[in-house]
């Protein structure tokens, strides 16, 4: 089983730093990103399966980042933070791009069952690709395959 590799991306160094040495404790890949450009440049970089992304950051806000990410790199899940309160609702995060979305302040399990139900729902769009472009008895890629082509 792959783990996640995972991109924490969000300006308040200490909440970003402990999270990511929790993830790690849990033997997850956690790589920091402190702003929308840094993010941008580390998931062309490091091609992270999910990135955890704050809202509210100076420059490029969280929403502009996902837009942007969702747009070139569909494939990425995006589990965004706000702080409660925040002006962006569920739905507004989830018609951006994302794939979940967590208030502050909230509990690292919280965020832990998030990203295993992301991880499995990415293992089982593999093997429902996988079963869809390939022949049962052979193996080999199936007639759909050459059409969609």
């Amino acid at each position: 089983m792959k783990k996640l590799r995972l991109l924490l991306v969000d300006d308040e160094t200490e909440f970003v730093d402990t999270l990511a040495d929790r993830l790690r404790m849990r033997d997850l890949e956690a790589e920091i990103a402190r702003d929308g450009k840094e993010a941008l440049s580390a998931v062309e970089e490091e091609e992270p399966d999910v990135i955890v992304l704050d809202v509210k950051m100076p420059g490029m806000d969280g929403i502009e980042l996902l837009r942007r990410i969702s747009a070139r790199w569909p494939e990425t899940d995006v589990v965004m933070i706000t702080a409660y309160g925040m002006s962006y609702s569920y739905m507004d995060v989830i018609e951006a791009g994302a794939t979940d979305f967590v208030t502050k302040p909230f509990e690292p399990d919280e965020l832990r069952a998030k990203l295993q139900r992301i991880g499995m729902e990415r293992r089982l769009r593999r093997e429902l690709l996988h079963l869809s472009t390939r022949d049962g008895l052979t193996g080999l890629l199936n007639r759909r395959t050459f059409h969609d082509s």
